[in-house]
């Protein structure tokens, strides 16, 4: 699981230029945009699209509690090159560069945090290449289910916050592949499926 950055109630009320919520559907960032400020995230979750120009959509993966939206960008001096689109109403923390630098000049141990934060981005994308190619789509499916639950701490039998779409973007499979083989675990007894939605 990453680390998530845990800045406390204090950091933000110092550092922090304010607090923002956003709905549903609204964009945290756009592709090709670059960022004005840093966004740390409270509470909700917004999902990490590419939407290619045929309008498919390929999920990367979620940013939730405790994440901070724009830091790659920022740090590199690159444009967004995905869109951070809210999956779950989010509160977050806006920092202004300034802010943040000073935040992290004055705090050896948020630095740290940083780091090894951004290091298990890499790690887990690295991770997440290596346990999905050249498998069967049902040991694809099966793993992303598991790397869902250990990202997001779910409990058993959760509602998983993939549709079966947005699988099969994320796995490169067909949609139709992605629903036979969610059916053919929910035969296994592997997965649960109550109203069209996948629990696990």
């Amino acid at each position: 699981m990453i680390k998530n950055l845990n800045l406390s109630e204090g950091i933000l009320d110092e550092y922090g230029s304010r607090t923002r919520t956003f709905e549903k559907d609204e964009y945290l960032a756009r592709t090709g945009s670059a960022p004005k400020s840093l966004l740390y995230i409270t509470s909700g979750v917004a999902k990490i699209v590419t939407i290619n120009e045929e309008g498919v959509e390929y999920l990367h993966g979620f940013s939730d509690e405790g994440e901070m939206v724009g830091l790659g960008s920022y740090l590199c001096n690159y444009k967004f090159y995905n869109d951070f689109i809210v999956e779950e109403d989010i509160v977050a923390v806006e920092f202004s560069f300034d802010q943040f630098e000073k935040m992290i000049a004055e705090n050896a141990e948020i630095a740290r945090n940083i780091m090894q934060y951004l290091a298990e981005i890499i790690e887990i994308k690295t991770i997440n290449l290596s346990t999905i190619m050249g498998k069967n789509p049902r040991d694809m499916v099966l793993t992303t289910l598991n790397r869902i639950k250990e990202r997001s701490m779910l409990a058993e039998d959760s509602l998983v916050p993939f549709t079966r779409q947005e699988m099969a973007n994320y796995l490169g499979l067909r949609v139709e592949t992605v629903i036979r083989t969610v059916k053919e675990l929910e035969d296994e007894g592997l997965l649960k499926i109550k109203k069209g939605k996948i629990y696990y």
